[in-house]
């Protein structure tokens, strides 16, 4: 809870971390109500839910609210929470799937900084499930980092100071040969595979880390398409790890999603 406000465990403020939450649930449902006004309210998932964060919240604006979390001690803390909603319920779910739910069940389905700590195959699983258990025209509001993109030079132009031909095609041959192993150097230590080895690293020494992946967009809009979704809304959050940029994006199911393909 406290690693939501400060980053340390033990210094938090239950209304400061409830009303962070309140924040993001309405800042949602005003994009909600420019892209998708006529969506209904009568259900809702928060995957990921935790302590109800955002579950409770969320509560206040549709009729049925479902939070589904990996962690017993967090459901049960938040099921004795004195402010816990009526309209709320919790469910404990260990798999790689959401089975316990329909198809269509849902008119918003939402999850936050919860895929970003999982493996890119179960960032797919539970994404792919999202969309299965939406009702056709729901959404779908989920947050995934991206690697940045890394621009070489980018406050020394080459005609900065209007050089003659011959140094303008000097520079740029230079900037190119060095342009080039810098690039290979940038791109793998910014790659999954880095960053699995780091995470690995830290792991076998003992010390406390919370894994960190991401998805890179072009793919990301390849599976949504094949799975029968569409990106109506993305937008950028502060950046939340070094080479990493924290996107939310909002997704509409399609009314006669296609075929869905692996």
């Amino acid at each position: 809870m406290g690693a939501v406000l400060t980053g340390e465990e033990n210094d938090w403020d239950e209304d400061a971390f409830y009303e962070t939450g309140r924040v993001e649930i309405q800042k949602i449902i005003n994009e909600i109500d420019e892209i998708a006004p006529e969506l209904p309210r009568e259900s809702a998932l928060d995957f990921g839910c935790g302590l109800g964060r955002l579950t409770f919240s969320l509560a206040k604006h549709f009729n049925c609210v479902t939070g589904v979390d990996i962690s017993e001690k967090m459901l049960e803390q938040a099921k004795a929470n004195r402010n816990v909603p009526s309209n709320l319920s919790f469910i404990l779910n260990t798999r790689s799937d959401l089975r316990q739910l329909e198809n269509d069940q849902f008119d918003l389905s939402l999850t936050l900084i919860v895929l970003q700590h999982m493996p890119r195959k179960y960032m797919k699983a539970y994404l792919s499930e999202f969309i299965r258990i939406t009702r056709p025209g729901g959404i779908i509001v989920f947050q995934i980092p991206h690697r940045t993109a890394h621009r070489f030079w980018k406050d020394k132009p080459l005609r900065s100071d209007s050089p003659s031909l011959g140094t303008l095609c000097y520079r740029a041959s230079a900037r190119f040969l060095r342009w080039f192993p810098r690039r290979l150097e940038h791109a793998f230590f910014t790659s999954d595979l880095w960053f699995r080895y780091r995470y690995a690293q830290f792991k076998r020494s003992g010390n406390p880390v919370m894994e960190m992946n991401s998805w890179k967009r072009t793919s990301l809009e390849k599976f949504l398409e094949k799975h029968g979704a569409s990106i109506v809304r993305c937008r950028r959050d502060p950046e939340i790890h070094a080479g990493l940029q924290s996107h939310v994006y909002l997704v509409q199911k399609l009314e006669r999603p296609k075929q869905a393909i692996s």
